[in-house]
Formats: structure tokens, C-alpha cells, sequence
């Protein structure tokens, strides 16, 4: 009997160790899978944070290239003005030289005048059509306006393009007014010559009709006279050619002198301003962007406009110097005229001397606000 029962009881055990076994592996296998799940929810989090810093980067970015945008249609805008209101004095100034020629004076002194003036008329009308653009622009882009960089970038090929387009016109007026001057000094020497040569002559006549007048002369009298004829023919030549050739006065000169003077600053003067320009739209057309390369490329550019700036500031200052060198050497002696020859020379002289020391002040200023600019942007840029 107690064999079989411990047959039975062996049976009983072994059945219920695969249930128990089951009933062991599965808490383990839940707890598994529950650490599976606790790992996998952070990383969903970690990769929304790090949208959202994304996101918030891109838009810190986005507001200071917008800042950078305005600033640099602001500056252009600046720098349009103060063109505007040098052209204007300049402009001023061939409208009082046309102002003082006399009804009655050569018209050409007049229309080399008008030309002049309608040169400045068309600058003006330019700076003052792009100027309202990018104002317009301005307004917009102060307003939260996305940026139009193609827009930007062609005003700043407007204005290169537009100033080497008027430079153009300025050196064929300038060549236009030298031919002028060249010709009146011609007329001047010529009718020199011929003074010259009629005064000789009238004395050559007047000692041989002298001489025939005289009863002891010697010598032939057949060829006194002949010679006496052929000297009145000559000064009878000489005499039309008197009629015909004009007197240049001396305040015509100066007037060819005052005129190309300032012609000459203003070409000098317009490509200054397009080297500035220049950069200015090279700053202009720089894309959007980021990393090393791109804060490289933006550091360049804004030191090739300090640059500018700077080369600018020296070489007015060494003008200055030679203004005030020839200035020195005008002396005001002789006539009314040559008075007031030289002090139109000085008033040329003191104009363009405070023209170059504004621009030198106001280039010390934009290197300034150049050098704050470039470094609030890489500090931006770099968070």
C-alpha cells in the first residue's frame, strides 16, 4: 500500500512544478517589459526639448537678421540724405555763379552753367527716387516685414550703377568745360600775338614816314615808299584780324577755372561715395546664414566698409592739407578782376576744406557705430 502512495503523491509534485514555473517567469517578464516603456519616454522628451530649442534658435536668429536688415536700409537711407544735401550746396553754389553772369556776357558762360546745374538736377532726382525706396523699406521692415534680401541688394546696385553712370556724364562735362578754357587761353595768346605784332608795325610805318618827311634822309626813296605800302597792307591785315578775333576777358577765365575746379572736386567727391557704396552693397547681399564661414564672411565685410571709412578720413585729410597749401598761394594783388579771381579761388578753397572735414567727421562716426554693430551681431549670432 505505501508503495502506491508514494507513487501517487511523486505524480502530484511533478505536475505542479511547470504551473509554479509559469507563475515564476511571469513577473520578471513583466517587469521587463514595464523598463522597456520607463526607458523609451524620456527619449521622446529629450527630442521634443530639443525641437523646441531648435525652434526657439531659429527664431532668435530670424529677429537678428531683421535687425540687421534695418539697420543696414537705415544706414543706406542715412547715407542717400547726406548725399542729398551736399549735392544740394554744391548745386546752390552754380546757381549763384549763374545768377551773376550779366545779360550781356558771352551765352556760353550761361549754358555751361544751365548744363552743370541740370547734372546736379538729375543726381538729385536719383538719390531722391531711390531714397523714398528704401525708406519705404524701412518703415516695412521696423513693422515686422520679412526680408526681401534681393530687394536690399538691388538698391545697392542701383546706387553704384546710378553714381558710375553720373560720373560718366560728369567727366564729359568736365572734358567739355577744359576744351573750353583751352580755347579761350588760345584766343587770349593770339590776340596777344597780334597786339604784339600790330604795335611793332605801327612803329616800323611811323619811323619810315618819318624818315620820308625828312629832306637829309639817305637812301632811296622809291623804297621807303614801297616799303611804307607793304607795312600799311600788314597792319591793315592785321587790323581785320583784330575785328574777328575776340577778347577774352579775365574774368571769363576765372570762371572756366572756378567751374572745372568744382566739376573736378565733385568727380573726386562721387567716387569716394562709390567706393562706400560698394561695400555697402556687398554688406547688402549677404545671404542669411550661420557657422564659422558665414560669421567669417559677415566679419569681412564689415571691416572692408571700416576700411572704407577709414582710407576715406585719411585721404581728406591730406587734401585738406593741399587746399590749404594752394590757398596760401593765391595772393590778391593787381586789378579788381584778379581780386576777385582770387577770392573766388578762396571761397572754392574754404568750401570743399569744410565739405571733406564733415565727411571726415562723419566717417570717424560710422567706424564707430560699424565696430558696435559687427560685435552685437557675433554675440547674437554665437548663443
Amino acid at each position: 500500500m505505501l508503495p502506491h502512495l508514494s507513487i501517487l503523491l511523486l505524480f502530484v509534485i511533478s505536475s505542479a512544478v511547470p504551473a509554479w514555473a509559469e507563475t515564476a517567469i511571469d513577473p520578471a517578464t513583466t517587469t521587463v517589459t514595464e523598463d522597456v516603456t520607463a526607458v523609451d519616454e524620456p527619449e521622446e522628451d529629450e527630442l521634443a526639448v530639443a525641437a523646441d530649442e531648435a525652434a526657439v534658435k531659429a527664431a532668435k536668429q530670424k529677429s537678428v537678421f531683421r535687425e540687421q536688415a534695418s539697420r543696414l536700409t537705415w544706414r543706406l537711407a542715412e547715407e542717400i540724405r547726406f548725399a542729398q544735401q551736399v549735392a544740394e550746396r554744391e548745386r546752390d553754389i552754380v546757381d549763384r555763379r549763374l545768377d551773376a553772369v550779366l545779360p550781356l556776357e558771352a551765352p556760353k558762360r550761361g549754358d555751361d552753367l544751365r548744363s552743370f546745374i541740370g547734372w546736379y538736377d538729375d543726381y538729385l532726382r536719383r538719390l531722391h527716387e531711390l531714397g523714398n525706396e528704401v525708406e519705404r523699406e524701412y518703415g516695412r521692415l521696423m513693422a515686422g516685414g520679412e526680408i526681401n534680401r534681393e530687394l536690399l541688394k538691388t538698391f545697392g546696385q542701383r546706387l553704384v550703377q546710378g553714381h558710375r553712370e553720373l560720373d560718366q556724364g560728369l567727366r564729359e562735362t568736365v572734358s567739355l568745360f577744359q576744351r573750353e578754357e583751352a580755347h579761350l587761353r588760345q584766343l587770349i595768346r593770339r590776340r596777344q600775338l597780334i597786339d604784339q605784332r600790330h604795335a611793332q608795325l605801327v612803329d616800323q610805318l611811323q619811323t619810315l614816314e618819318n624818315r620820308l618827311r625828312d629832306p637829309q634822309r639817305g637812301g632811296t626813296r622809291q623804297e621807303d615808299q614801297r616799303e611804307a605800302n607793304n607795312l600799311r597792307d600788314l597792319i591793315s591785315h592785321l587790323r581785320q584780324e583784330m575785328l574777328v578775333t575776340p577778347t577774352v576777358r579775365e574774368d571769363t577765365l576765372a570762371h572756366y577755372e572756378g567751374i572745372i575746379i568744382q566739376a573736378k572736386a565733385e568727380r573726386e567727391w562721387l567716387q569716394m561715395k562709390l567706393k562706400e557704396f560698394q561695400s555697402l552693397e556687398a554688406l547688402l547681399s549677404l545671404p542669411e546664414g550661420e557657422g564659422r564661414r558665414f560669421m567669417a564672411r559677415l566679419e569681412g565685410r564689415f571691416r572692408q566698409l571700416i576700411m572704407v571709412y577709414e582710407k576715406e578720413a585719411a585721404d581728406l585729410k591730406r587734401k585738406i592739407d593741399q587746399l590749404d597749401e594752394q590757398r596760401a598761394a593765391v595772393v590778391p594783388f593787381g586789378s579788381l578782376r584778379e581780386l576777385d579771381k582770387a577770392r573766388e579761388l578762396w571761397d572754392n578753397y574754404l568750401t570743399q576744406k569744410r565739405k571733406f572735414e564733415e565727411q571726415i567727421k562723419r566717417a570717424k562716426t560710422q567706424i564707430g557705430a560699424l565696430e558696435a554693430e559687427l560685435s552685437q551681431m557675433q554675440t547674437l549670432l554665437r548663443r
